[in-house]
């Protein structure tokens, strides 16, 4: 690998984010051409930064179903509390 036009940190960024052999095929493809190999490399981190949001998005989506479905029982079972305490039911 050819570290005067690619530089190390960036080369092992993008090994970390496509492997080591398909890096290497990318990086020849495009001929070491700095400006694509950085581009890619910014691309795929945008692209498991927005997967990790996803996973943190529907987490909090069942977490807030949870707990107004629980608040909404809550709820109900004070109301009947109250109704049969009062003699309503």
């Amino acid at each position: 690998m050819n570290f005067d036009k690619i530089p190390e940190p960036i080369y092992k960024e993008l090994v970390e984010l496509m492997g080591e052999e398909k890096a290497k095929e990318f990086i020849e493809s495009v001929g070491y051409n700095f400006r694509a190999v950085s581009s890619m490399v910014f691309y795929l981190r945008g692209k498991r930064s927005i997967k990790e949001i996803k996973r943190m998005v529907l987490g909090w989506k069942f977490l807030s179903t949870f707990l107004s479905i629980l608040i909404v029982v809550l709820i109900l079972i004070f109301i009947f509390y109250i109704l049969g305490k009062n003699n309503f039911i």
